[in-house]
């Protein structure tokens, strides 16, 4: 366990949820997204490291 906190933001893709996922992932925390987009969920794998 990392000791992070961990949020988990639904649409997190694009639009309204995707700045909360940028926020949480600044301040440290450990952010869980869904959305409908696969290569919107890659771009955010690859721009903030994690896994599929």
């Amino acid at each position: 366990m990392s000791g992070r906190k961990t949020v988990l933001i639904t649409g997190g893709t694009s639009g309204i949820g995707a700045e909360p996922v940028r926020s949480f992932v600044a301040g440290g925390w450990n952010a869980t997204t869904c959305g409908r987009n696969s290569p919107a969920i890659g771009r955010l794998r690859g721009t903030y490291g994690g896994q599929p």
